[in-house]
């Protein structure tokens, strides 16, 4: 019943102040714009990113690659937290090229790998900051992924 009283003496005093109102509606809308964006409904109208394939992510053997490939060297000694990114040659730029046998170590679940030739590594991670495991890093993806040194770039995380 008080509940009521109160509801109605606000309501009467929106009805009697211009101002009052004009600021409770435009703090309502501005709540709904705020929940409206931060639930991506700008995102040309995927509200759910995960069911629905963007043509410019990465390819999931590309994925998987760099998420096993992060997971072996968050365990060497030192390193902590990884992050990779690899990038791979066109398939204009395979024509010609022998595939990289060590890639197979990367065999996903049904067995299937991922032997598409690799350009580069990008590797980022806690411990790059000193050089003896910059260097064990380094070794680790040249040694699997047959990259050259200039191939790959380390850095320490920030």
């Amino acid at each position: 019943m008080k509940n009521e009283s109160v509801l109605g003496a606000f309501t009467e005093k929106l009805a009697g102040n211009k101002k009052l109102a004009f600021a409770v509606y435009a703090g309502l809308i501005l709540t709904a714009l705020v929940i409206f964006i931060m639930s991506g409904g700008f995102l040309s109208g995927k509200s759910d990113r995960s069911d629905e394939k963007d043509e410019t992510a990465v390819s999931e053997p590309e994925t998987t690659l760099e998420t096993r490939l992060e997971a072996i060297l968050s365990h060497i000694s030192g390193v902590g937290k990884v992050r990779v990114m690899l990038t791979f040659k066109p398939l204009t730029e395979q024509a010609g090229t022998t595939q990289n046998p060590l890639l197979g170590a990367f065999a996903d679940e049904e067995g299937e790998s991922r032997n598409d030739p690799v350009r580069g590594a990008i590797i980022v991670c806690e411990g790059a900051g000193k050089p003896e495991i910059n260097e064990r890093v380094r070794n680790a993806v040249m040694t699997l992924l047959g990259l050259n040194p200039a191939e790959i770039c380390v850095f320490p995380m920030q």
